[in-house]
Order: C-alpha cells, then structure tokens, then sequence
C-alpha cells in the first residue's frame, strides 16, 4: 500500500487496539495483529490469489481467510471511530495550505517563466482504474466493465498534494464511467469560493478539460487539439514545465498500486 514503516506503526497501533487478541475458542491467534494487518494490507492491494498468500505468511486457507475478514472489519472500525484524525482524513486544503502547497512547488522551480507557469499549482489530479473480480450480476459486471482495457475496473479520480497526501478523491466508481463523469463533485469545487484565483491543479494530457476549467486545471493539450501552435518556443516551454510538475501524480499513484 505504499506504507513506511512509520505509517504502519502508526496504523497498528489504532489496528491492535480493535483486533480481538484470542479466537472464540480462547486459543490464541495464528497470526499476531502486525502480519494480520500486513496480509489485509497486501490482499486489499494485489491482486494475488489466496493459495499465495497462505505461502507467503505460512498459515492454513482458513487461517488467512478468518484473519482477511476480521481485518478488514477491523480497519473499518479504526477509520469509522476516528474519521477526523489528522494521519488519514481526506481534506480540501484552506487557502493557507493551499499558498504553502504552491511554495513547495516553486521552489523546484528554476527560473521565472516556471515560476510564472506554476503560480497558484497547489495539487495534481489523475484518473485511477483499479482491476476488479468480475460480478456475478451480468448488469453490475456491464457497469464495471471498462471496453477500453477489455475488464472490469473500479475507476478512481484522486488529487495530490506536494506533501504525498490526497486532499480529495472519487472510488469505486463503475470502470464504465468517463472520468469527467466522476470528476463532476471536484469541478464544483474548483469553481467554488472553497477554490479561489490563483489556484489550479495540474493533469496529463488525457484528463478531461473543460473550457470552463482552463484556468483551474493546466495541462499540455492533446495532440489533435484545435488552435494550438505546438512550433511555438515559449508554448513547448510552458508544456514541458507543467509535464515536468505533473509528474508528482505518477509517484503517489506508485504508492497507492
């Protein structure tokens, strides 16, 4: 999941306070709370069968089975009990946050035309389809099926701030929908008083942009985009700043896959 060892620990700590230590027969559990927290990590991430994981933590199907549904209803009860805390709620960031955000930014800028093209840039947004089981309900499976990847995905749209947290994302959206569909409750938001100017985010080519939105969501246009004039310097300049940037999104999705 992309966890340092600091950020497990912290999660254990809340986990082992929720897990039930023994099993209902008294005997104590196969797996101590650290590798049930790492087996429900690893299972909610990969797509890997059970037999692996029985190899991999060296415990019997029912074993991992029995620990993979009480960890799960346990990390529920750990982010239902304390939804607010600070190590992991999803926040829109105030406007301080936000101008602190867009410092870090410009700081790993290198000249004034970049500083320039990243001023108000407090975040990155990507789309994010995650491959699924397929549905037995043959309307639900329809849903989730995504005819571009030829499979059944869930589809994701999240925002990333400089400091590798996420300050808004959309999931288990059906792997069917376009993310500009999902992406309906951020563009109210960035049009909002919650996003005033200068704010923007930044997005790859292939994230869907609105002219509505030209001014809160800064990406290089497409390849086939209409009034472009790609043999301009100062305009092959501004695109390889913001490719440059955006590229913050690829390594907080490389944590969360």
């Amino acid at each position: 999941m992309g966890l340092d060892p600091r950020c497990f620990d912290n999660l254990h700590e809340e986990f082992k306070k929720e897990y039930p230590p023994l099993l209902l027969t008294g005997r104590p559990r196969a797996l101590d709370t650290r590798m049930i927290l790492a087996l429900v990590l690893m299972w909610l991430h990969s797509t890997m069968k059970q037999e692996t994981l029985c190899l991999l933590f060296g415990v019997t199907a029912a074993s991992v089975s029995r620990s993979k549904i009480m960890g799960i209803k346990t990390l529920y009860r750990v982010f239902s009990k304390n939804k607010n805390d600070r190590r992991w709620s999803i926040r829109w960031p105030s406007d301080n946050k936000k101008r602190q955000f867009n410092e870090m930014i410009q700081a790993n800028t290198s000249n004034d035309f970049e500083k320039e093209v990243t001023e108000g840039v407090f975040g990155f947004i990507d789309g994010l389809n995650l491959k699924i089981k397929h549905p037995s309900d043959p309307l639900e499976q329809n849903a989730y099926y995504n005819g571009w990847k030829s499979d059944c995905f869930a589809s994701q749209v999240i925002v990333f701030t400089p400091d590798s947290c996420i300050c808004f994302v959309r999931y288990n959206c059906p792997g069917s929908w376009h993310d500009a569909e999902i992406s309906v409750p951020l563009y109210e938001i960035l049009l909002s008083p919650r996003c005033p100017e200068p704010f923007k985010l930044l997005a790859d080519s292939a994230f869907p942009c609105r002219r509505d939105f030209v001014t809160k969501i800064f990406s290089v246009p497409r390849e086939n985009a209409v009034g472009v004039n790609r043999a301009d310097p100062e305009t092959q300049k501004k695109h390889a700043i913001i490719t440059k940037h955006r590229q913050a999104v690829e390594w907080g999705q490389y944590l969360l896959v």
